[in-house]
């Protein structure tokens, strides 16, 4: 580097000859491949402004935890965010140089939900490599790094008692769920950059309550079955999060380019989300291929984000087998018979799948400054704001028992028309990978074949990709 300063400089006095005696001078861009490093400090705690050492961390952190791609009726836009957010409160401590413990909490009493639930958590983690690179001298004593963790969470949960309806179902024992969690035990891998973005892969077992069928072939809750059950489970999952490190003092970083791509002209990028792949359980599962391709509009911020989703989901129910009349003993209720659904306590699956065609028009905000004053070479890097289209086409197979003819596979298919607009923050942490954090406010149209069930409904979309890209 300093023979590179010396010999700009000696080359100065030549480049003022040229301009004064007219003298054209040209000149050809080789790119770079590689650059060499300057300091001992890793890229990855530079990128993330973690040079430093941290003993404790509190954060807020947002995933995107909704496995199903199905539309939320119920859903308004202003008083449900936070909600659907799923906002995570976590505290971590370090304990010597490679270890921590973290505490956790979410909850939800939606008034809108009809059952509500909290998930609190602790975890021991062992960033594995990070005792050899202190000692390299390669990081500081902190919680950015790759590690393994145990995992214990209670999920305790309740039915809403603001709800009418769902307490009176509740009552009758009637159930809509197969199975209710209410712990969970897990072996994770991850890699975690500070306070911003953990990545992980889950292995583990859940046990909770089961619903059954009763004598009178009923499908009743936990009250009435008292059955226990356990799932195993596998899941791909990320978080992004905010917060504060203690101490408190903050050392600043250096030049973290290197890392982040920024010195690198790139006008397009082919990018592979691998958050939330997968969760595979006894009851449910769901697989997600999400392929991108941007583009840069000529040497302006402006680029085109085309992207494709293809979900498939399956999850397991009791088999329905028709419908029977009961007779309803409430004083605060005006009808004294009810028709319900029968079921058989063979289970029967139940699958949806959704593509997803979504056109993005993005600008980068300030990028044409930074290009001008050298901080940045033009590229797909920055906070960005959006104008969106998706067209989503969704069909389903469910087991239903008709009145007149008995069980019988339901099928449904409809589409999905959104406009919207957004705002994010896109990265390339890596010449092989990227981050995208976006919110987008949503006008969805839903149409059926039959016109009558077609709805206009408002919403924010939350999303959070990380995985490969080129």
């Amino acid at each position: 580097m300093q023979k590179l300063i010396i010999y700009i400089i000696l080359l100065l006095p030549m480049l003022a000859t040229a301009q004064t005696d007219s003298v054209k001078v040209s000149y050809s861009e080789e790119k770079v491949e590689k650059f060499e490093k300057t300091t001992l400090i890793d890229e990855y705690e530079k990128a993330f402004g973690n040079n430093r050492v941290v003993k404790s961390s509190l954060r807020i952190a947002f995933n995107r935890t909704r496995l199903s791609f199905l539309p939320d009726r119920s859903f308004t836009p202003y008083q449900n965010i936070f909600r659907y957010l799923d906002p995570i409160f976590q505290f971590e401590q370090k304990i010597g140089i490679d270890k921590s413990l973290v505490a956790s909490i979410s909850t939800n009493t939606n008034k809108k939900e009809s059952i509500w639930r909290s998930d609190i958590g602790l975890e021991g983690r062992w960033y594995y490599e990070m005792k050899k690179r202190v000692e390299a001298g390669k990081q500081q004593p902190n919680i950015t790094g790759k590690y393994i963790s145990l995992k214990v969470e209670a999920n305790p949960y309740r039915y809403n008692p603001t709800s009418p309806f769902t307490a009176f179902l509740i009552q009758q024992g009637r159930a809509t769920f197969m199975f209710r969690p209410t712990s969970t035990y897990s072996i994770n891998w991850g890699w975690q950059f500070g306070n911003n973005l953990d990545f992980g892969f889950s292995v583990g077992l859940k046990h909770g309550n089961k619903a059954g069928v009763s004598n009178e072939e009923l499908w009743v809750n936990e009250k009435v079955s008292s059955e226990k059950g356990i799932t195993p489970f596998i899941s791909i999952n990320a978080q992004t999060a905010l917060g504060l490190y203690l101490p408190l003092k903050r050392k600043s970083s250096g030049n973290y380019c290197d890392f982040l791509q920024c010195n690198y002209e790139v006008k397009q990028l082919f990018k592979l989300n691998v958050n939330n792949a997968f969760y595979l359980d006894r009851y449910f599962q769901n697989v997600k291929l999400d392929v991108a391709y941007e583009r840069k509009i000529g040497r302006s911020p402006f680029s085109i984000n085309s992207n494709a989703v293809i979900s498939a989901l399956n999850a397991f129910r009791y088999t329905p087998t028709g419908y029977r009349e009961i007779a309803i003993n409430e004083p605060n209720v005006a009808f004294t018979t009810m028709i319900v659904g029968t079921y058989s306590p063979k289970m029967s699956s139940s699958q949806g799948y959704n593509l997803g065609l979504i056109e993005q028009l993005r600008y980068y905000i300030g990028m044409k400054n930074r290009v001008s004053k050298g901080k940045s070479a033009n590229n797909l890097s920055g906070l960005y704001i959006g104008a969106l289209a998706n067209y989503q086409l969704i069909s389903q197979r469910t087991p239903w028992a008709e009145a007149s003819i008995g069980p019988v596979i339901y099928k449904d298919s409809y589409n999905e028309l959104n406009l919207g607009l957004g705002i994010g923050y896109q990265v390339q942490t890596n010449r092989h990978s990227f981050m995208d954090v976006s919110l987008n406010f949503i006008r969805q149209k839903v149409s059926y074949e039959d016109a009558n069930r077609n709805y206009s409904n408002s919403m924010f979309d939350f999303s959070l990709k990380l995985g490969l890209a080129r």
